[in-house]
């Protein structure tokens, strides 16, 4: 689990759920080997469900229109003045 030790994740339950999930998926294998998905860093042959992804993926849109103002690119400014290297633990703690 080498790219999971060089992972911050802000607190050790977050850790620890990380951990447990990668052991299960290393016992099972993912559903499909072709499609719509991220390829498992381990075994490139699987891919984890798109459905995962996806709820990666809203659970940032909840807040990107708070960090890129409608600027996909990155290059606008933030409505709230909040610039990429303010994200911290902190700031996702408060």
């Amino acid at each position: 689990m080498g790219v999971l030790e060089a992972l911050e994740t802000f607190c050790d339950e977050t850790r620890k759920n990380f951990e447990a999930t990668l052991a299960w998926l290393q016992e099972h294998a993912c559903s499909r080997t072709y499609g719509l998905g991220t390829r498992l860093p381990w075994d490139e042959q699987w891919l984890i469900e798109s459905l995962s992804d996806s709820t990666i993926y809203m659970a940032y849109y909840t807040m990107a229109h708070l960090l890129q103002g409608g600027v996909l690119n990155g290059q606008g400014p933030s409505p709230l003045g909040i610039r990429y290297y303010l994200l911290f633990q902190k700031w996702f703690e408060s």
